[in-house]
């Protein structure tokens, strides 16, 4: 685990990097449906991208989560080595629960704006 105080951007970087150092080719992305997410997709994308590496699968999740178990299961379909998470709010809390059942042993690297 690290702490950065960095932009998102590289924050991002960051997490592809250590990713990719630790051999991991196998990586999802769960990100909040709404504008922080949808102005980060693409950053992701293209940095993981940059590091060698694809993403195997990216699931939007609604504001207030409702739909994480659905995210959840479709993330762990994938058989990822990590899944990356770029949420803020309601929908961390909801995943984390949803995801705590159908991980097994998948690195979970987390990306959120803290609401304080």
């Amino acid at each position: 685990m690290f702490t950065t105080r960095a932009s998102h951007a590289g924050e991002v970087i960051k997490i592809a990097r250590d990713l990719v150092a630790v051999q991991t080719s196998r990586i999802t992305l769960a990100y909040e449906n709404k504008d922080l997410g949808k102005l980060l997709l693409p950053l992701v994308e293209k940095t993981i991208a940059a590091e060698g590496r694809a993403l195997v699968g990216a699931f939007a999740l609604s504001p207030k989560g409702a739909d994480a178990a659905e995210a959840a299961k479709a993330m762990a379909a994938q058989t990822p080595q990590a899944a990356l998470r770029v949420v803020a709010g309601p929908p961390v809390v909801a995943y984390v629960r949803a995801t705590s059942s159908a991980r097994k042993t998948t690195m979970v690297p987390t990306l959120w704006t803290s609401p304080w």
